[in-house]
């Protein structure tokens, strides 16, 4: 149906101008819509006259701006390109009639020196010339003088200042390395001291609880004060089974068929007695 809407149109309205593609557009704008059949589309495509020559004037007029468009920058182009020639061609006129005129002034200087017959405002000018050109030097002299002694100050008080930050850096990281060091110092001492402390302590807990489990199972005074056999490290295990073989030790001092010459009367055990007890002990196991 498309194909049908498309030549009828083309056959239509082939007078006003318009393209293939626009045609075929709106056939297929047509189709889509659902409405056409082969009993109305001469009815339809009849109706589509005032819509294509709305957009044949549309078309035209966009293709008559479009052209004015291009003519006024094509006109603006040319008249930009006139213009800058006759700049050129006028730049060109003043710089040859300069260069005459200059030419001819220093032909005519040529020929006044040759008679040696420079006018006064020649001279004067010349002189003029000189004395600018004397004092300009000399001001640019004295400018490149002032520069250089700035710099000159500026760099020898940049090198001054970073020789005083670097003396300051040093004694600060000296000073820091003091303070590390003492403080570091004092860290182990503390260490040290804390460490001591705890031993002693742990040593003096030692001591009691050997003392308080040798007075719990009736181990004397004297028996006690010489001391006992037990390591630091010896566990509360050990210290039991140790203290238990002295106590039983000396309670089998008190009785009288142990120990020959010992008796309850002559007073508390020696070491020696118990020692020897501990031995005859053993030897009647």
């Amino acid at each position: 149906m498309k194909d049908k809407i498309f030549q009828l149109l083309k056959q239509e309205y082939k007078s006003l101008g318009l393209g293939d593609e626009v045609l075929q557009a709106h056939a297929e704008m047509l189709d889509k819509m659902g409405l056409v059949t082969d009993d109305n589309i001469e009815t339809v495509v009849a109706s589509q006259k005032s819509f294509l020559e709305s957009l044949q004037k549309d078309n035209d007029r966009r293709v008559t701006d479009a052209k004015k468009k291009f003519e006024e920058a094509q006109k603006a182009k040319e008249d930009a390109e006139r213009k800058a020639a006759e700049e050129e061609a006028k730049k060109k006129a003043d710089e040859e009639a300069k260069k005459a005129a200059e030419e001819a002034e220093k032909k005519r200087l040529e020929e006044l020196a040759k008679k040696n017959e420079m006018p006064d405002y020649l001279k004067k000018y010349f002189e003029e010339q000189a004395a600018e050109k004397k004092a300009s030097d000399e001001a640019r002299t004295k400018e490149r003088e002032e520069f250089k002694k700035l710099v000159e100050t500026l760099t020898q008080k940049n090198t001054d200042q970073a020789k005083t930050y670097n003396e300051q850096m040093e004694a600060q990281s000296k000073t820091i390395k003091e303070l590390q060091e003492t403080i570091q110092k004092q860290a182990e001492e503390a260490k040290a001291k804390e460490e001591a402390a705890a031993k002693a302590k742990a040593k003096a807990d030692h001591d009691a609880k050997i003392l308080s489990k040798a007075k719990e199972l009736g181990i004397p005074e004297s028996r006690i004060n010489e001391g006992f056999t037990l390591s630091d490290d010896a566990t509360d295990e050990a210290i039991e089974t140790y203290l238990s073989k002295v106590a039983n030790n000396y309670k089998a001092l008190q009785q009288p068929q142990f120990g020959g010459s010992y008796r309850a009367s002559e007073g508390e055990p020696t070491k020696e007695d118990v020692d020897n007890v501990a031995a005859s002990l053993v030897q009647s196991l």
